[in-house]
Formats: C-alpha cells, structure tokens, sequence
C-alpha cells in the first residue's frame, strides 16, 4: 500500500510570531544587587547577607526538651533522623517564649 501527502496544503509563509518565541526582556537592573549572575543565578553577597540574619532555628535538642513523647514514637521511623524543623521551620522564638 502506499500513501500520497499533498504539499499543497502545507503553508509555505513564515510562522507568526507568539509570545513564546519572543526573548524575555532583561529585568531593570536598578532591582538587582550589583553582584547577581556572577555565579550564575548565585551571588557571593548572599552568604553575607544570610550571615547578618538573627539565628532563628532552635535545633533539635530544643524541641526535644518538651516534645520527648514525638522523639519517643519517630524511634525506628523514616523520618527518625530528620530535623524538627526541616519540616516545620524554624521555631526558635516558639522555644524562648516556651521556656519563659
């Protein structure tokens, strides 16, 4: 068996333009830190930046302070070694007012 396409029916003028196609303008470069995209979408002030910022994570030993009977059933589960707060976020200022 064989086939016949007809050409005829293919267009032959140029695709229009859609929104896909078009490069995305750059952003104003007034809103970017003057070090952004020296490490692709990392910049080296970032570490500073983050390190500036109060600690706001209480750690595990805190949470078990007053949670022991959460520490007691994760025993043996999957999640036994996985920090409180991966999941929960960060929870240091629950545990000071919890300890006042």
């Amino acid at each position: 068996m064989s086939f016949k396409f007809k050409t005829s029916s293919i267009s032959s003028a140029p695709r229009s333009s859609s929104a896909w196609d078009r490069p995305l303008p750059d952003p104003p470069r007034a809103m970017m830190p003057k070090d952004f995209g020296q490490y692709g979408h990392y910049r080296p002030g970032a570490l500073a930046d983050n390190a500036a910022m109060p600690i706001s994570f209480a750690g595990r030993a805190a949470c078990e302070e007053c949670h022991a009977d959460v520490v007691e059933g994760r025993a043996g589960h999957k999640h036994e070694h996985v920090g409180c707060e991966a999941c929960h976020g960060a929870l240091a200022a629950h545990a000071e007012t919890r300890a006042e």
